[in-house]
């Protein structure tokens, strides 16, 4: 069993690989833009690839991204809607390794049945595992 945690990617997504050792954590979810707004993700190339070695090189996995809150793919609002599904577009096509180490873009998966989980926890203090 793998034991993950938010953590964040202030100093560059980098950083998130030390706070998930420093908190002991064997997966991870990150916000890749700020996490209150309609921003897009903003990551060179560079970055990327410097992320994509040192995460496999790391032993940890899976990762996770946490779409910005402001997102509602249920909104009916029409405009609301269309910005929230912009917003995801423009994050589908960062590149990640999956479980078998593939390369994996959200965007390969556009027209197939994707299956995804999401749980959200408010704790007093430490979360019970679920």
């Amino acid at each position: 069993m793998r034991i993950g945690a938010h953590v964040p990617t202030r100093g560059g997504l980098l950083s998130a690989i030390r706070a998930a050792r420093e908190c002991g954590a064997d997966a991870i979810q990150v916000f890749l833009s700020n996490p209150r707004a309609w921003a897009p993700p903003r990551i060179s190339r560079k970055e990327a690839d410097a992320f994509r070695q040192a995460w496999a090189e790391s032993g940890l996995g899976p990762m996770f991204v946490h779409a910005p809150y402001v997102v509602n793919l249920a909104s009916p609002v029409p405009e609301f809607l269309e910005r929230s599904i912009d917003v995801i577009r423009q994050a589908a096509d960062f590149e990640l390794l999956d479980t078998h180490q593939e390369r994996l873009r959200l965007s390969s998966l556009r027209g197939r049945v994707v299956l995804l989980s999401f749980i959200f926890t408010t704790c007093s203090s430490a979360c019970p595992i679920v």
